[in-house]
């Protein structure tokens, strides 16, 4: 189980970056925020059926948003909990690397 000050703490943090200027952390964040987003666009993916999965991609593609929306909630898809699952995911690996 991850502390609770584990999850509050920032990728920054984690990695030590915390004396890197702020043009160099706000490039990490971008870079961590990118790995993110395509990880969770998988867990996503690996949820839906193939012919949902058009359905998502043509959504996301139109960035149709109240459809995105829509379709994930049928789904029972919280893509907030994809979301945070995913980012202390990536937390612990980067901090597994920097141990």
């Amino acid at each position: 189980m991850v502390s609770k000050d584990f999850q509050k703490k920032s990728l920054i943090g984690i990695l030590g970056l915390d004396s890197l200027p702020i043009d160099g952390q706000a490039e990490v964040v971008d870079v961590a925020t990118d790995v993110i987003e395509m990880r969770c666009l998988n867990v996503v993916l690996e949820m839906l059926d193939k012919k949902e999965k058009k359905v998502f991609i043509s959504m996301l593609d139109k960035k149709d948003e109240d459809g995105v929306k829509h379709l994930l909630e049928d789904k029972g898809i919280r893509l907030m909990d994809v979301l945070g699952d995913e980012v202390l995911r990536f937390k612990r690996e980067m901090a597994d690397r920097v141990s």
